[in-house]
């Protein structure tokens, strides 16, 4: 089952610089060239693998509100600008403001997954580690701390 998108083509055109930086990116000739809808679709399977890889590991990217997150779209888009300049230039010329904020994206996308962050979407996603029963009282066990598996 495929992910939702997290960002649209406008909005990585608009990150981008516009359609034209984006265009010239591709080495496309213009917007209706196959080529052009390819690049684009290479750089939004490597920005969402970005992105989700690091989120599901914290909320299940399933949840219909998870891809609403404006939080996650944008580190999702700035991790597009990123892989379209790397694409584009095959990795030699990624301006460094562009690098530092996929970076800063990176390690932010690290703090929602270890907990330091959640999605700004007002409800709580559903977990991608599911639930788990505790048994607090298994038989012949005494009840202690150590033994109730992160329970307490």
């Amino acid at each position: 089952m495929a992910l939702s998108p997290l960002f649209t083509d406008a909005q990585l055109e608009t990150a981008c610089g516009g359609a034209d930086r984006l265009l010239q990116l591709s080495r496309a000739i213009d917007g209706a060239d196959q080529l052009y809808a390819t690049f684009k679709a290479e750089v939004r399977a490597a920005a969402q693998a970005d992105a989700y890889g690091l989120a599901k590991i914290a909320v299940d990217p399933l949840d219909p509100n998870v891809p609403a997150s404006g939080l996650l779209q944008q580190y999702a888009v700035t991790c597009g600008v990123f892989w379209a300049h790397h694409k584009g230039t095959g990795g030699l010329e990624v301006p460094p403001p562009v690098d530092a904020a996929r970076r800063d994206a990176i390690e932010a996308l690290k703090e929602l997954r270890d907990g330091g962050r959640t999605l700004d979407i007002g409800v709580d996603p559903r977990s991608a580690s599911g639930v788990k029963t505790v048994d607090t009282d298994p038989p012949g066990t005494r009840v202690l701390r150590k033994n109730l598996g992160g329970f307490c």
